[in-house]
């Protein structure tokens, strides 16, 4: 006796009647295009702002480094795939067919591309200044930026450190005003920085200074706050401990691990 087997099925594969793969709703497609327009426009907008009114090495920096973007092509017509024609599948252009309807669009910010360069150059112009705190100060003295500088200098060049090109008192009723120390570039800046906190209890001209100046980079608005909170946590905690549990890294604490008695 013979049996017949059944006829092996067949392995499911993706045939002709398939949708076409790796694509998307032109809708979709349409308001990324979109968007990708209107960023182009407002990254134009701001690259010349800040090269017409930004400082001169800020315009430089901005006009090597980033190159005027290029307009994009209009955008082309969405395509379906045809299945009335029995032996060829094209895919047509459907504006004579299909209606046009307006895809909706998120709206976009209205932007002043002169106020976003102006706040480019102050994040700028902050990446390359140390801030001073507690530096013996006289409000009356007219003299005062100048004789700040050349100390920060010499005290930079006895111990080798880039050496600030600036010196500024911020204009506040402090007792002592911050100093802003500025320098050529955020690399200076930051060996600066990380020297002062080496030499601060060895260097005999801050040793003499009974203030104790401390240094810190510039900062924002919000990292100002996260730096207060931040030495205000450290000196309850420190002071209900009664040893220097907790000591300051940057903006943020951390935990010490040689604690000191606190006084």
């Amino acid at each position: 006796m013979v049996f017949n087997r059944p006829a092996p099925k067949r392995k499911q594969t993706s045939s002709d009647e398939d949708p076409p793969q790796q694509f998307v709703p032109y809708d979709a497609y349409k308001v990324l295009y979109d968007r990708v327009v209107t960023l182009t426009s407002l990254v134009n907008q701001l690259r010349g702002a800040i090269v017409d009114s930004g400082q001169n090495k800020l315009a430089l920096a901005v006009a090597e480094s980033c190159e005027l973007l290029p307009d994009l092509p209009q955008i082309a017509d969405p395509l379906i795939h045809d299945h009335s024609a029995a032996d060829s599948h094209v895919f047509m252009g459907t504006s004579s067919k299909l209606p046009q309807v307006p895809t909706p669009i998120a709206p976009v910010t209205t932007i002043n591309s002169l106020d976003i360069a102006r706040e480019a150059a102050k994040l700028l112009d902050k990446a390359t200044r140390v801030v001073i705190e507690k530096m013996p100060d006289n409000h009356d003295n007219p003299n005062q930026d100048s004789q700040d500088l050349d100390f920060f200098q010499k005290l930079a060049i006895a111990n080798r450190l880039p050496s600030p090109k600036k010196a500024h008192r911020h204009q506040c009723s402090s007792k002592f005003r911050p100093l802003k120390l500025q320098f050529d570039s955020s690399t200076d800046r930051d060996i600066f920085l990380h020297g002062y906190h080496k030499i601060r209890s060895t260097d005999k001209s801050l040793l003499d200074i009974a203030t104790k100046p401390r240094a810190r980079r510039d900062l924002t608005k919000p990292e100002l706050e996260t730096l207060r909170a931040s030495r205000k946590f450290c000196y309850d905690q420190n002071k209900i401990a009664g040893e220097s549990k907790f000591i300051m890294s940057d903006i943020n604490y951390k935990v010490n691990s040689k604690p000191r008695p606190f006084i």
